[in-house]
Order: C-alpha cells, then structure tokens, then sequence
C-alpha cells in the first residue's frame, strides 16, 4: 500500500461541522486485542502503515489512560514523510495527544509529558484531586473538565469542537470505546484483523492455555456487509 492511497481511502469526509469520531484497532482472529497485554505482537508493517496515517490524518488523538500506562504510550511522533506531508497540509508536524483520566491519575514524568510538537490534553473531571491537576498542568498539559465524577464523553467532544478539532481518532482502550459506543458517538471503525490465535480469556477461545499460533488466510468473501474468512494454519 503506497501512502498516497492510504491517504485516499481513510480521508475524513469533506465540510465536518461537528466531531467526527474514528476508532481504530487490531483483534486477533478469536477475538484476542492483546498479547501479553500488549497489542504490538498482532501487528505488521502494513498495520503500522495504515496506524501512522490515521494519526496523520486526524486532529487529535484520544486514549484512555489506562491504555497509556500499558502500552506505554509516548508522545504522537510521524515517520519523516508523513511529518512533511502534514506540515504541508495544516502547518503542524503531528496531532496533539487527548488522554481520558477520570482522577487525573497520570505520571507527570510519563513520556507523552516530554517533548511533544503540542501540548497534551489531559480530558479529566471537576472532582479529581487537584493537586493532581495542578501536577499535569506544571508538567506541561492543558486540562479540559468534561464532567462532575464520571468523563462525559460527549462534553469532551465539545471542548475538542470549541479548540478546533473535530477530526478524532479514539486509540482505546476497551472502557472508552464501550462507552463511545453506548453513547452512540462512534461514526467509524477501522478494524486489522490479525492472522493469529491467541487464546485466553478475553479470547473466542477462552478454554484455551493461550499460545501465539501464525495462521494464513486462504478465502474471503463479502455480502451485505458480513466477511466470511478461511483462514489454515501457517
């Protein structure tokens, strides 16, 4: 896949008036996000591909901050290319990262902290302690309260609107796109399917010990929006 086309098949649609909210993710064939609580392992090169140009495409970028602390989130950063690209379109080199924190519980010497092109966005509540607040804003983060004990996901939307990004891409984790999807905010999903079994118990599988078994796919069809894959063992 050349970046070109990528940028072509994952352009946000044209005139957005108001917040349009993209997720992606990457699952293993039995259902599985994660190995080892990591989802690094699931990917490839042409998953890395299609991740870097979502970043690219998108005005901010949304995680949960439980996902920050395991996957060990550092600040956006673009390959050199797609920086260029970017710089050319909206004068920046990449999205500011938009982190979900119910108690503003981040390390303030966590790396999304150190050295981002903007400043992060620490989405929190009216009743985190403020002390921890104070910490994240000496740290470098802009606050922005989207609700009195629980995030409210559709007020932090609207804050994003008022400071001019409405092309969002949500990262996860599992809470903040469970709740994305109750509060029927999602208008897109991007989803890798990964050749893997992984087993477990968040898995399909979830009688099985676990295991990272390669499988290759060997048929698929589509009708009316249903996919119907074949996948053997590698």
């Amino acid at each position: 896949m050349r970046e070109e086309e990528l940028s072509d098949v994952y352009a946000y649609p044209d005139g957005l008036a108001a917040p349009y909210v993209r997720v992606n993710g990457i699952m293993a064939l039995d259902g599985a996000v994660a190995v080892h609580g990591v989802s690094g392992p699931l990917g490839s090169r042409s998953d890395r591909a299609v991740y870097d140009e979502l970043r690219q495409l998108a005005d901010v970028v949304v995680v949960g901050s439980g996902t920050v602390r395991s996957e060990q989130y550092g600040t956006v950063r673009l390959p050199p290319e797609l920086r260029e690209r970017r710089m050319r379109r909206c004068g920046n080199e990449a999205p500011p990262l938009a982190i979900i924190t119910a108690r503003a519980d981040l390390d303030p010497l966590s790396p999304v902290f150190s050295g981002a092109s903007a400043a992060p966005l620490v989405i929190t509540t009216e009743s985190a302690p403020a002390w921890r607040r104070r910490r994240l804003q000496d740290a470098g983060a802009v606050l922005l309260i989207a609700g009195q004990e629980r995030v409210e996901l559709s007020v932090a939307l609207g804050s994003l609107k008022r400071r001019g990004l409405i092309k969002v891409l949500c990262e996860g984790g599992p809470r903040v796109l469970a709740q994305l999807v109750d509060e029927g905010l999602v208008d897109e999903l991007c989803l890798t399917l990964s050749p893997h079994l992984v087993g477990g118990a968040t898995s399909l599988l979830a009688g099985a010990a676990g295991g990272f078994r390669a499988m290759r796919l060997d048929g698929l069809l589509t009708d009316s929006g249903f996919l119907f894959a074949r996948y053997r063992r590698a």
